[in-house]
């Protein structure tokens, strides 16, 4: 083999920083999930569970700021819009009422 095949074949690991990223990501979608305002995949139905969505919540932004100055202005703008989103519908869907159950009409 020679060093042109090996480069090809090593492994490049994912940094913390991408790790985080894709943590904003998953907390973020399962936000949704659990605010009711995404159906889960499994029952094909809104659940709501505000407390989980609550904890999500603040986890996508305890993570953003620990991102601070590992992003890229783009990425910046990006995750905070994702986590205004989150937040507004948030208070929106808690003034709905119900920390649990289907989503209220």
């Amino acid at each position: 083999m020679n060093m042109a095949e090996e480069k090809k074949e090593e492994v490049v690991l994912p940094t913390i920083w991408d790790i985080l990223k894709a943590f904003i990501i998953t907390l973020s979608d399962n936000a949704w999930r659990w605010m009711g305002l995404v159906v889960n995949p499994i029952t094909q139905k809104p659940e709501r569970d505000m407390e989980q969505a609550r904890v999500a919540i603040d986890c996508v932004d305890l993570l953003i700021q620990k991102l601070e100055g590992k992003l890229s202005w783009e990425e910046t703008k990006n995750f905070k819009e994702i986590l205004a989103n989150l937040q507004m519908n948030f208070v929106q869907q808690t003034l709905k009422g119900g920390e649990k159950g289907e989503q209220q009409p």
